[in-house]
C-alpha cells in the first residue's frame, strides 16, 4: 500500500509538472518533473516507513561505496579516454561511438563484478550469458 501511493505521488507531480513547464522549458521540464517526482515519492517513502511498526533496512546500508566509487572513477576514466581516442584519431561518433564508449567501460564493470561477487563467478557469469 505504501508502494502504491508513493508510486501515485510520483505520477501526480510528474504530471503537474510537465503540463505546468513544458510550456516554458520544453523538453528540459520532464526531466525535472521526473527528478521531483521520485524524490516526492522517495520522501513519502521515508516518512512513511518510520509509522511501520517493524524496521525497515535501508538499502544504502548494503551498498559496497568503496567497490561502487572506484567503479565510478574507473568508468569515468575509460569513457574520457575514449572519447579523446573518437576525436583525436577519427573513430566514428555517433551510434558506433556510443557503443564504443560503452565498451571501453566495460573493464570498470567487470572490476565491481570482481570486488563484490569475486572474480571467478563474475567470469562465469559472463561466459555463460555469453554462451546462452
Amino acid at each position: 500500500q505504501l508502494e502504491m501511493r508513493a508510486s501515485s505521488i510520483a505520477a501526480a507531480v510528474i504530471l503537474g509538472v510537465s503540463i505546468a513547464a513544458a510550456p516554458f522549458w520544453g523538453i528540459a521540464a520532464v526531466i525535472v518533473a521526473s527528478v521531483l517526482g521520485q524524490a516526492a515519492s522517495s520522501a513519502y517513502l521515508i516518512l512513511a516507513s518510520r509509522t511501520l511498526d517493524e524496521r525497515v533496512p535501508s538499502p544504502l546500508g548494503s551498498v559496497p561505496w568503496i567497490a561502487a566509487v572506484a567503479t565510478a572513477l574507473a568508468s569515468g576514466a575509460c569513457v574520457a579516454v575514449m572519447h579523446w581516442c573518437i576525436g583525436r584519431y577519427g573513430l566514428p561518433g555517433g551510434g558506433i561511438g556510443l557503443v564504443l564508449v560503452g565498451l571501453a567501460a566495460t573493464p570498470a564493470l567487470l572490476g565491481y563484478g570482481a570486488a563484490t561477487i569475486g572474480l571467478r563467478r563474475c567470469l562465469d557469469l559472463v561466459r555463460r550469458r555469453g554462451g546462452a
